[in-house]
């Protein structure tokens, strides 16, 4: 998930030079990591048309996207990473010659982009699947038009994704919470 490390990222990149301060640097990573997660969650059910995580059922939830519990974790993640863990790294990074780190610095940001690439690649076709699968079970929808069946067309679409491979399978693991947006709203808009 890229959104782990864009969030890690920026929080390196922004607060480093608030070290002698806890509270601020806990403050920042709250919002900033929230803002991502929900920018991130916004995104990704805009342009797949699924919502790949849902805090609706939790207390102080914005939308269900973002979550008072996971963006105090955010605070705490953001303490550990200006405190500890990116100093460790510095450490370890400052007695490496330059030209190891460059090397080591294209390397991680390759893998960076192809993750990306892969990532993005399997969600475009899961969204090509995803809407095969919405089509195949429109007849089920108009018998059932004024229930809201979302529940159980997402669950009929995660067991036919787990199915094609191991990648569909691993976000389908990854992402279990992940459901159709409105499909009936859609149906019914198309007619």
């Amino acid at each position: 998930c890229p959104i782990y490390g864009v969030g890690s990222l920026l929080m390196v990149l922004t607060l480093s030079d608030y070290v002698g301060s806890p509270f601020q640097i806990f403050c920042a990573s709250f919002i900033m990591c929230s803002v991502v997660e929900y920018i991130t969650s916004w995104v990704l059910e805009k342009m797949f048309n699924v919502r790949w995580w849902d805090y609706s059922h939790m207390r102080f939830n914005i939308e269900g996207r973002i979550v008072l519990r996971n963006s105090f974790f955010f605070g705490i993640a953001g303490l550990l990473l200006i405190y500890y863990i990116n100093p460790f790294l510095v450490d370890i990074l400052s007695n490496v010659n330059e030209t190891l780190f460059t090397r080591i610095e294209f390397i991680l940001i390759g893998l960076f982009v192809m993750d990306l690439i892969v990532s993005l690649c399997i969600l475009f076709n899961l969204k090509k699947m995803l809407v095969l699968e919405q089509v195949s079970l429109k007849n089920k929808i108009t018998n059932m038009i004024n229930k809201d069946n979302t529940v159980e067309i997402s669950k009929a679409v995660r067991q036919k994704l787990a199915s094609v491979s191991i990648f569909h399978s691993k976000i389908i693991k990854s992402f279990p919470g992940f459901r159709f947006v409105n499909p009936i709203k859609k149906i019914r808009k198309k007619k």
